[in-house]
């Protein structure tokens, strides 16, 4: 059967710390060499007879884009995941205003920057609602509560 990755966590990296890479490999029969995220070859940490391969990386190594992550095998083949990482960071400021019927129907304004990247990824959460973020420009983003 052919080795293939069906999914990993994260698929979105915002913030400028270090992450787990966790991709889970489909027929994984060997301990494979590396991750690749890009270009970059980054050490596995682990990996586990369930098929879950985990890399440790930080963000401040990866410029801001969208990347084909994979797996190294032994024999020097590269597994690509089927969809790609998105790097990019985005930043929270203000919201408003903070109050409103408890109906919901209020349309609440966020400020902060790096939104337009995430366009029709963004939500927001009012207790267990939530509702696409409508992105105005980088720097906003509307909701109705």
């Amino acid at each position: 059967e052919n080795v293939y990755i069906s999914g990993f966590e994260p698929t979105q990296v915002t913030g400028d710390s270090c992450f787990r890479l966790i991709l889970r490999v489909e027929n994984l029969y060997s301990h494979p060499a590396n991750c690749s995220i890009g270009d970059t070859l980054v050490q596995v940490e682990s990996s586990w007879i369930t098929g879950s391969v985990a890399c440790l990386t930080c963000r401040q190594e990866l410029s801001n884009s969208n990347y084909s992550v994979g797996v190294v095998l032994g024999d020097g083949s590269i597994i690509l995941a089927p969809t790609k990482l998105n790097v990019f960071p985005i930043e929270f400021g203000s919201a408003g205003p903070l109050v409103g019927p408890i109906g919901g129907g209020t349309r609440i304004h966020v400020s902060g920057k790096g939104f337009r990247n995430w366009n029709g990824r963004l939500f927001c959460y009012f207790g267990s609602d939530n509702n696409v973020a409508e992105v105005v420009d980088d720097s906003s983003i509307k909701c109705n509560s």
